[in-house]
């Protein structure tokens, strides 16, 4: 396969990419929620992961988060933008 599977025409994919570019992270449970199986392949989700990756976007466990030293973005001080 040649090029990334991401439907950047998704909104579910933009809120991914702002939350997680917003904190420098994102869990598994909201990767899980906001990009669902029945509506999103495996492939697709991988896809994600791995473009996040490549910015230096971790994907975590909730149990990491909890009372973690996750650091957050130097920026962080401002919410991520709201979904149209």
């Amino acid at each position: 396969m040649d090029g990334p599977l991401i439907d950047l025409g998704n909104s579910a994919v933009w809120r991914v990419i702002r939350r997680a570019k917003w904190r420098g992270y994102i869990t598994y449970d909201e990767l899980n929620r906001l990009l669902p199986p029945e509506t999103v392949s495996a492939e697709q989700i991988k896809d994600v992961l791995e473009q996040l990756q490549e910015v230096g976007i971790r994907a975590v466990a909730a149990m990491e988060v909890v009372g973690s030293a996750i650091p957050r973005p130097a920026n962080s001080n401002q919410p991520p933008p709201r979904a149209h």
